[in-house]
């Protein structure tokens, strides 16, 4: 595979589903496919904690309580993808960790592991009710997009009806620089996504992580527009080129400007020099975490 950008509006409509197929296959002449997208995460609370502080109730003092931090897994399965993908956790989201640099203090770093496992996985957890007990589930279906070597996948959460949009893009050629892939994914859930009905533009800056750019700084409209069948990467090249800018200056779309890849891949044990299935399933796995969702 190549590289996946995940973003999630959470207060856009179900009725965005529309306008938005419209823009995908009328402006960027995508081609909306048979194949349903389709993911299911479900999340599992360690027994052990539970068992601390039952033991606990019978004597004055148990030091392992204070001492334990519970855990929490997920376990994503997708239509698309063989096999499942779990991330062990400590409860609460990421923890704090010493930064040895000249601001001192600490930082919040993911703390987790991300692991491929087998489809029988899931089974197997199911009879270890004694350590994993399942809490929560998140489903999502939707629809997948087709144009070249380009992968949209447009989808909402089955429990939560009425609201919220997940979107995924995918650069499915293996040979595109990671990072060059990313912002190319990122640029392009932009423009498909930008003044649509039920899209909140603020929301949608922080979905893809962008920070204000100064008039100074965008003072040739850079990026503005991709048409619909010029290759990102030649696009890129092109501004290069023609404008002779800089890197940073080439990310600036609307006066804005996307951070590098936030995903703490190295945190969860993943490399971040390459990308692979396991690094699209943890962009899901923060995402959840991030919102609250499981």
């Amino acid at each position: 595979m190549g590289v996946t950008s995940l973003v999630f509006l959470p207060s856009a409509p179900l009725s965005l589903v529309n306008p938005l197929n419209n823009r995908l296959t009328d402006t960027f002449d995508f081609t909306e496919t048979d194949e349903t997208w389709s993911l299911t995460c479900r999340s599992y609370r360690d027994q052990v904690d539970a068992r601390l502080r039952s033991a606990s109730t019978t004597s004055f003092t148990n030091p392992a309580t204070s001492s334990y931090t519970p855990k929490v897994q997920y376990v994503l399965t997708q239509a698309h993808v063989e096999g499942v993908f779990a991330m062990i956790a400590t409860v609460g989201g990421r923890a704090a960790v010493p930064v040895m640099d000249i601001t001192g203090g600490e930082q919040w770093k993911e703390s987790g592991i991300v692991i491929e496992m087998d489809e029988g996985y899931e089974m197997i957890l199911g009879k270890l009710k004694g350590l994993w007990v399942r809490r929560q589930e998140i489903a999502i279906e939707g629809i997948k997009y087709e144009r070249g070597n380009y992968v949209i996948r447009v989808g909402s959460m089955k429990s939560y009806a009425g609201r919220g949009m997940f979107i995924q893009a995918e650069d499915t050629n293996p040979n595109t620089p990671r990072a060059e892939a990313f912002l190319a994914l990122r640029m392009l859930l932009r423009q498909v996504l930008r003044g649509l009905p039920g899209v909140n533009d603020m929301e949608l800056s922080m979905a893809l992580h962008e920070r204000a750019v100064s008039k100074g700084q965008n003072r040739m409209g850079i990026a503005r527009y991709v048409p619909p069948h010029t290759s990102f990467r030649l696009a890129l090249v092109l501004i290069y080129v023609v404008f002779g800018i800089s890197g940073k200056q080439a990310n600036d779309v609307d006066g804005r400007e996307f951070d590098p890849d936030w995903h703490e891949y190295a945190a969860v044990r993943l490399p971040k020099e390459t990308f692979g299935r396991a690094h699209e399933a943890y962009q899901f796995f923060r995402l959840f975490r991030q919102h609250g969702l499981l």
